[in-house]
């Protein structure tokens, strides 16, 4: 009986190697058909005559000495050659490109990958087609710097690695970002001294500082980029006013999602911030911001940390933590400091005026707050929703006194841009997997219905005959 089952178990062993060398070889079988199915339909769409040389066909201009302002380093291209819209001229390489524009003039970058650091000096639109790669020829300098006489600039549809900055503006205006990816740079992109300018639908990651710097610029719109995975801040501000944060995804980055230092009037809206290593929003000695309508989520620090501020908002926003000896709102003044070496005169700031009304904030983790207010001004922080119709007392500490009465009995409706952007996320989502569904069945339709299904077939009716399966004849 012993010896019977032991025979029986390598019979459905070996069966089953069986079945997978045929299934095995059926997949084989029908890549190469659709592989060669493919080619064939390509070859034959490609098929057609060289067409002969034009008789007058521009030759390649060699590169001058001022082709390399940006770096000593010399450029090199693996890419097509950069073109001036309405100029036959192809140029060797993108900073050639730009500086034998004018101003006005469109720059289309073929795909390819460009070993350069690009400096732009006059109003100029870089479109990058698809593919087109800038990688910095010298790392300690931004791979594009857009400077004084460059307002107006566009640079569209690059990826952007390697450089000091991925793209740094000095003394511009009404500069447009736009659909670039931007990885693996000190910072992402820095603006200095740089208003009403515009940065949008980027991909910003991988950047060993922050994603978005702003110093002393004011005015500028960051709006639906994806600012992710950064080792320090996703947006940083520092002295900057009146900027525009919204719809962005901020989320793991290795300092707090937005920061703002010495920053007024700004305000962030409709964001995502969620995850960062330390804090999600940062008030530091900074007043009159609108922090309105962001999901605020499982940050590892404070949800919101409002230092040394006056007169800010933070209004209808999710913030919740569920991680342990966390906050979602912190309130703080900041400490007094010795200013020089040489007086004894300190300084510091009392946050105040600050009003909290309308969020959800829910704090689940151990030993976690919804608000602590060790401020000694009073914090407005009436009608919130703590997660429950109950007096939310527990959920709040600190030294100084929060004015939580009365407080939401019912969750708060969600703000129209989140129910917007929720809708638009699913909506892609479900699109995508459609996609998928049609792009699979398109690949395997023909092939596996006259060779996989029968092979395979035969190979599981093999398994089940053999392995016991099924019934056999006496």
């Amino acid at each position: 009986m012993h010896k019977n089952m032991q025979k029986q178990a390598t019979i459905i062993m070996l069966t089953f190697v069986f079945a997978l060398v045929v299934c095995g070889a059926v997949a084989a079988a029908d890549n190469s058909t659709v592989n060669a199915t493919n080619a064939s339909s390509v070859s034959s769409t490609n098929a057609a005559p060289a067409p002969a040389p034009a008789p007058n066909q521009p030759t390649v201009n060699a590169p001058t000495a001022s082709d390399q302002q940006a770096s000593s380093t010399p450029a090199t291209t693996s890419g097509g050659d950069p073109r001036i819209v309405g100029d036959p001229t192809c140029y060797p390489t993108i900073q050639a490109a730009v500086n034998n524009a004018i101003k006005g003039d469109i720059i289309i970058v073929e795909c390819g990958a460009y070993n350069e650091n690009v400096v732009i000096n006059t109003m100029l639109t870089l479109i990058g087609q698809k593919g087109a790669v800038v990688v910095a020829a010298d790392p300690n300098q931004p791979v594009f710097t857009i400077n004084s006489g460059g307002s107006g600039t566009k640079i569209i549809g690059f990826t952007i690695m390697g450089g000091s900055d991925g793209i740094e503006l000095n003394d511009v205006s009404n500069c447009e970002i736009k659909c670039n990816k931007i990885v693996s740079n000190k910072d992402g992109i820095e603006l200095n001294n740089a208003d009403f300018n515009c940065i949008k639908d980027n991909e910003i990651k991988y950047n060993l500082d922050d994603g978005i710097s702003l110093y002393w610029s004011d005015g500028n719109t960051i709006k639906d980029n994806r600012i992710t995975s950064n080792v320090d801040d996703g947006i940083s501000l520092y002295r900057s006013e009146g900027n525009k944060i919204i719809d962005n995804e901020i989320n793991s980055n290795l300092g707090d999602g937005v920061d703002l230092y010495h920053s007024d009037w700004n305000d962030i809206i409709g964001n995502e911030i969620n995850k960062n290593y330390y804090d999600g929003v940062v008030l530091y000695e900074s007043d009159g911001n609108l922090v309105k309508c962001n999901d605020i989520i499982d940050n590892r620090g404070k949800g919101v940390l409002i230092a040394g501020s006056k007169g800010n908002e933070i209004l209808k926003n999710d913030i919740e933590t569920c991680i342990p000896c966390s906050v979602c709102i912190y309130v703080k003044d900041t400490n007094p400091v010795l200013r020089t070496e040489l007086t004894d005169e300190v300084f510091g700031r009392v946050s105040e005026l600050n009003e909290v009304h309308g969020n959800s904030l829910i704090a689940t983790g151990e030993n976690s707050y919804a608000i602590i207010n060790n401020s000694c001004e009073k914090l407005n922080a009436e009608c919130n929703w703590f997660g429950s119709d109950k007096n939310p007392k527990c959920k709040i500490g600190g030294s100084g006194v929060t004015l939580y009465c009365p407080w939401l009995k019912e969750e708060p409706t969600k703000c129209k841009c989140h129910k917007e952007k929720k809708s638009e996320k699913t909506t892609t989502k479900k699109s995508v997997k459609t996609a998928k569904a049609v792009k699979v069945t398109a690949a395997a339709g023909v092939p596996m219905q006259t060779t996989g299904a029968p092979l395979a077939l035969l190979a599981l009716a093999l398994l089940a005959v053999f392995g016991g399966l099924l019934p056999r004849r006496k």
